[in-house]
């Protein structure tokens, strides 16, 4: 293990945040909605601290009804099987 090794972000870390303005469109075969997208996120998808490296994504987070930011990915996870999400940002 390295000596840095303590300072490696665990995966789910979030690292930076920027504001983001623009929609996500959902559809499911019952229905259609549309969320604000709120913000982009850094966040660590893989970890390994015995290497010291880690690897980051850009992620879009919307509001989960009206609570908290959650990523897109998160989001999808909570709704039914089968919902896809389309992102519109304005030009």
């Amino acid at each position: 293990m390295t000596e840095n090794a303590a300072l490696i972000p665990t995966v789910g870390s979030v690292l930076s945040l920027t504001t983001a303005s623009g929609t996500v469109e959902f559809t499911n075969a019952t229905e259609t909605w549309t969320e604000p997208l709120v913000a982009w996120a850094v966040v660590v998808v893989w970890s390994d601290p015995a290497l010291g490296e880690y690897g980051t994504d850009v992620v879009a987070v919307v509001i989960d009804e009206d609570r908290y930011p959650v990523t897109l990915a998160e989001y999808l996870r909570e709704r039914a099987s089968g919902t896809k999400a389309r992102i519109v940002v304005p030009r």
